[in-house]
């Protein structure tokens, strides 16, 4: 009996170590597999990393010769147009001979850098630090053109940095505003100066569409001319002049040969044109 009695636990426990055994098996086989997705998705991670990475690398070096490549670009335009101007202005040296004559003027103002400023009109700012004297708006500053000519020009503008200030004394770095000349004129140009004062108006004409080639045509042909202000007659030379398209006004830059002072809006004509503007400026 008892003998019977341990043959069946002895049954019973082999069964259950059976069933134990065959319980564990599908358990260890979903470890496994969860255990083998676990890796794939990491790899996958993995693989999609070093994919980005790879991308991000080929974009940055994309970027890198594309600068380089830009780069080279403007400095092949930039040699090109020293080149050119090189080819068509007086050489450095005899530049530098007309140019120190003028060092001794009693206001001059050490350009270093020149830009053309797009909200203004395409206009040139001369940038840099007054020597000596001193440079306010509706001056008439001369400087030399690369072809070695004693250029004149007004003052339209002038940005003070740091400084609540509209004339550039001894020592201050500004921009100063020209019009009527692009960059070519000052490409080897290290100063303006300021000699004289004169007796000079900004006059602003009005025109029609019709008129403004035999406008241009005029001033282009003629350096001195006669003028009408008010009911009386003027000898005057032109400095320059620009042409506001959007305004459809002519600037004309004139130097009187009196010394009779005007005043704002009065009326001047020009006599050979018969066409009249007024004062808009007086320069000095």
């Amino acid at each position: 009996m008892n003998q019977d009695t341990n043959n069946e636990n002895q049954n019973d426990f082999n069964l259950q170590d059976n069933n134990g055994i065959i319980n564990n098996q599908p358990l260890q086989n979903n470890q496994r597999l969860n255990n083998t997705n676990n890796l794939s998705k990491q790899h996958k991670k993995m693989s999609l990393c070093l994919i980005i990475v790879i991308l991000l690398l080929i974009i940055i070096i994309g970027l890198i010769i594309g600068i380089g490549i830009t780069s080279s670009k403007k400095d092949e335009v930039s040699k090109e147009e020293a080149t050119r101007l090189e080819q068509t202005s007086i050489s450095k040296d005899e530049f530098l001979k007309i140019e120190n004559q003028y060092l001794q003027s009693d206001n001059i103002f050490n350009i270093e850098n020149i830009t053309v400023s797009a909200s203004s009109g395409n206009k040139v700012v001369v940038t840099g630090t007054g020597k000596k004297g001193n440079f306010s708006p509706n001056d008439i500053v001369e400087f030399i053109d690369q072809h070695g000519k004693l250029r004149k020009v007004p003052i339209i503008g002038i940005e003070a940095f740091r400084v609540n200030d509209n004339t550039v004394k001894e020592g201050d770095y500004s921009g100063i505003l020209l019009p009527s000349i692009n960059k070519d004129d000052l490409f080897y140009s290290g100063i303006i100066f300021k000699n004289e004062i004169y007796n000079g108006i900004d006059v602003s004409i009005n025109y029609t569409p019709s008129e403004l080639e035999k406008i241009e045509k005029y001033f282009n042909s003629n350096t001195k001319f006669d003028i009408t202000i008010n009911d009386t007659v003027e000898s005057a030379t032109i400095v320059t002049y620009y042409n506001n398209n959007d305004t459809k006004a002519i600037h004309l830059y004139l130097i009187l040969n009196s010394n009779n002072v005007y005043s704002f809006n009065d009326k001047v004509k020009i006599n050979d044109l018969n066409i009249s503007g007024e004062i808009n400026n007086l320069l000095r």
